[in-house]
């Protein structure tokens, strides 16, 4: 499981996190970035 928490000015739809979200799911690995 990751995680992703994103910085201040950021959200988690961000062009890293989808990124990080599209390995995961290639990879079946869960997958979380709350909105802060």
């Amino acid at each position: 499981m990751i995680i992703y928490i994103h910085g201040f000015g950021s959200s988690g739809e961000a062009s890293k996190a989808k990124l990080l979200r599209a390995y995961c799911q290639e990879n079946k690995i869960r997958f979380i970035a709350p909105s802060l």
